[in-house]
């Protein structure tokens, strides 16, 4: 599975990672609260939305690094909500 390791100055976060037919993704945004990080995905035949870092500050100086890998799991989401994905009609 591809997975991303994600990195805040040195310490490990996470290694999140998804179904080739699945989608992740790592958000770093700079807002009128702070600046900070996600690390989410849609998951599932449901579309769920799995979350392994939500709303994670960080501040000036901070080093985030994504390194992409090839891994036979990663960790479990610390939550997931669950999506409403409509079946598609069959012809």
């Amino acid at each position: 599975m591809k997975a991303f390791e994600v990195f805040v100055n040195g310490k490990k976060r996470c290694v999140a990672g998804v179904a080739d037919d699945e989608s992740l993704s790592v958000i770093a945004s700079i807002a009128p609260d702070g600046p900070f990080f996600t690390v989410s995905g849609c998951t599932g035949p449901n579309a769920d939305h799995a979350k392994w870092v939500e709303l994670e500050r960080i501040d000036v100086g901070d080093e985030v690094r994504i390194r992409l890998v090839d891994v036979g799991h990663g960790d479990e989401p610390r939550s997931i909500t669950r999506g409403k994905r409509k079946a598609t009609p069959s012809n």
